[in-house]
């Protein structure tokens, strides 16, 4: 949601109800939608890592920061504020299901892509080194 809509402050000014709570749709998209399992952060680290693939890796390696920015801010126009409802402006099982599969995978897209950059700041540290 942060690359959202500036009117609504990317989100922070749409009012959503998660759970029977009071909240707006940034919130839900930056913490409600990633411990819907009741893991422990690091179990749910873990089994994000388990789950991508050497393709993922590959797949997601790629690209610039402004393309990964501009694939976030795709899948919040593009689903994000395509809020579904079931009663009382709860957001509805299908739309949170969606969303967690979102989060989920942009996480993980982000984990691969950080450490592909720390990867190569490390190289470029030791060649660096060795020519010193």
């Amino acid at each position: 949601m942060h690359l959202g809509n500036e009117k609504d402050r990317g989100g922070n000014e749409i009012t959503v109800y998660f759970k029977n709570k009071r909240t707006n749709l940034h919130r839900v998209w930056d913490h409600a939608l990633i411990f819907l399992k009741g893991e422990s952060q690091l179990q749910f680290a873990r089994q994000l890592n388990r789950s991508i693939t050497p393709e993922n890796k590959k797949q997601w390696a790629g690209g610039t920061p402004d393309d990964w920015s501009n694939e976030s801010r795709a899948l919040v126009l593009d689903f994000g504020y395509r809020l579904q409802f079931s009663d009382r402006r709860e957001l509805s099982p299908g739309y949170i299901r969606k969303g967690q599969a979102i989060v989920e995978k942009q996480l993980q897209r982000a984990g691969i892509r950080l450490s592909e950059m720390l990867n190569r700041l490390l190289k470029n540290q030791v060649s660096i080194g060795r020519k010193s």
